[in-house]
């Protein structure tokens, strides 16, 4: 599984291919976190940056959908991939992302 690229490249790639494309640049969701991630998972969303704790109940099911889809979900301080079964139940913020190729994030 990839690395999610870092909060600034993400959206810096983010933005500048919206606008190459004449397409709207930012659209917000405010749904329930888990809405949020199955939105990734379809594609009708790019970027879903979790800025609150959460715990492993609430992220497991959706990191499940995302990552099927082909997306990717991952710590927002490392950019590791989330684990379970840790010593704390709590994650403190994460990023989820859809995977739309190469061409878009510079996964190479």
């Amino acid at each position: 599984m990839p690395q999610c690229p870092s909060m600034h490249e993400l959206l810096s790639q983010a933005v500048a291919a919206a606008f190459a494309a004449g397409q709207a640049i930012l659209r917000l969701y405010a749904d329930a976190g888990k809405l949020k991630l199955c939105l990734i998972a379809e594609g009708s969303a790019d970027l879903y940056p979790r800025l609150a704790p959460t715990s492993e109940w609430d992220t497991a099911a959706g990191q499940a959908v995302v990552e099927v889809a082909g997306g990717i979900m991952a710590d927002y301080g490392t950019g590791n991939r989330l684990r379970y079964s840790k010593p704390s139940l709590l994650y403190p913020f994460f990023v989820a992302c859809r995977q739309v190729g190469a061409e878009f994030f510079n996964h190479g």
